[in-house]
């Protein structure tokens, strides 16, 4: 076997697990951006996860208001 061949050999899974830990890393602060600039003016993020694929984010105040009106209806719907 050539010498160069050996050498290739040893390093083609030390460039692969650069590359691969570059590649995530990369990927990860793209993510974060992503989710930083969905901020409102609170500086507040707010996602909710209906299934394992989607990602929606909501406006705080607004998620807060329809939780508290499902509240208010369920007591309203038991004490009547």
């Amino acid at each position: 076997m050539n010498e160069f061949t050996a050498i290739a050999l040893c390093l083609l899974p030390i460039a692969f697990a650069h590359g691969w830990y570059t590649g995530k890393k990369q990927g990860i602060s793209n993510f974060l951006g992503f989710i930083y600039s969905k901020r409102n003016k609170q500086d507040l993020t707010c996602m909710i996860f209906p299934d394992e694929d989607t990602v929606e984010f909501v406006d705080p105040l607004e998620y807060n208001k329809k939780v508290l009106e499902g509240i208010a209806d369920a007591l309203g719907k038991e004490s009547s």
